[in-house]
């Protein structure tokens, strides 16, 4: 298991508003309650300064999905260093 990146703030995008997040549950309370139906952007900032967006889809049934992919999208990704 990777150890938990703490310091990581993920920018959620939706049409005209933004909200940063810096826990996953959160993230995931606020995807599933808020943007059902929805297609959003999250926004990573690497450590060197690169914004890197993902485009995410949330299901009717609250399920996150790439948006150009169709395949699952996990938020853990954005807490977890790489070794």
């Amino acid at each position: 298991m990777r150890p938990v990146n703490e310091d990581k703030t993920i920018i959620l995008r939706v049409n005209y508003t933004q909200l940063a997040f810096s826990c996953e549950g959160r993230l995931a309370k606020a995807l599933i309650n808020d943007y059902k139906g929805s297609h959003v952007s999250l926004i990573e900032k690497k450590s060197s300064g690169v914004k890197v967006p993902y485009f995410v889809s949330v299901t009717d049934d609250g399920k996150l999905v790439d948006t150009y992919t169709g395949e699952p999208f996990e938020l853990s990704k954005f807490w977890q260093h790489t070794l």
